[in-house]
């Protein structure tokens, strides 16, 4: 009989869903965690959870999930963070050139920016867009106009502390809709989908578009043998279905109509 399902869930990760109704229709235990639960809390929690030999499965944040699987030995075994497949230079090529939101782009170390920005613009206009390539986001990805990137650099070495051999991946900016959708795809399959914006734009959408459905069904047939857990997001862009980036099932938060019962049942049968 295999073990029973354990559903931690960080608050900053479930926002405005309550996770326990999903749990308990799977017959599953479950844990809230809540703020910054790093230290006495999970040590507690991972030895709670070997002697009960509970499997577990964690949803949490970048910080978290990395602190678990540093000191914790049972429980991080329920994090799902597949940092070198989500590099996001690793698992660009994977994806065909035209589903992608960004179709061109270079990369750079973060130190180097500032020396090249003239290359840059003359290469890519004067605005560009720059993320990083690691998934660990150690910092968000943004938009900067020519005239204030070496300021807008100096200002994120002050506030995000970034590495200078950080790769980042530099490409022109676009203007894109608010609005953008995820995807959560477990071994393969598509079992929810959601959408959302930093503005209100999501608050009326009551239909997922069909073409956001199939891209995100064809993405996960087409990269299935390199890697079946992980959230795509996408958005229109020129009418068609882009590709923004994939980020890992256990640090991605949840929207509002993600259909969580869906996820957690999909997750039971592949954590093992």
């Amino acid at each position: 009989m295999s073990p029973q399902a354990h559903f931690i869930v960080q608050d900053v990760i479930a926002r405005e869903h309550d996770p326990r109704p999903a749990a308990e229709a799977l017959g599953a235990r479950f844990t809230q965690l809540k703020g910054d639960p790093r230290g006495e809390i999970l040590h507690k929690l991972d030895q709670e959870i070997r002697e009960r030999e509970d499997r577990p499965i964690l949803f949490c944040s970048l910080h978290v999930a990395g602190w678990t699987r540093r000191f914790t030995k049972r429980l991080a075994a329920g994090v799902d963070l597949p940092d070198a497949f989500l590099r996001h230079g690793n698992y660009t090529p994977l994806i065909p050139r035209d589903w992608r939101l960004n179709r061109e782009g270079i990369y750079l170390p973060w130190g180097m920016i500032p020396e090249r920005a003239e290359m840059l613009m003359d290469l890519y206009g004067d605005h560009l867009f720059i993320r990083p390539d690691s998934s660990l986001k150690p910092f968000p990805g943004f938009d900067i106009a020519k005239g204030r990137l070496v300021e807008e650099h100096r200002l994120r070495n002050a506030t995000d502390h970034v590495d200078p051999g950080e790769m980042c991946f530099i490409a022109p900016a676009l203007e894109i809709e608010a609005l953008e959708y995820r995807a959560w795809v477990i071994e393969g399959q598509v079992v929810s989908i959601a959408p959302y914006s930093w503005t209100d734009a999501h608050l009326g959408v009551s239909d997922i578009p069909e073409v956001v459905a199939e891209r995100a069904a064809a993405l996960a047939r087409h990269i299935e043998l390199h890697r079946d857990c992980y959230t795509a997001d996408f958005t229109v862009h020129e009418g068609e279905p882009r590709l923004v980036e994939l980020n890992a099932l256990s640090t991605s938060g949840w929207y509002p109509r993600a259909d969580i019962l869906s996820v957690f049942r999909a997750a039971d049968a592949v954590f093992l």
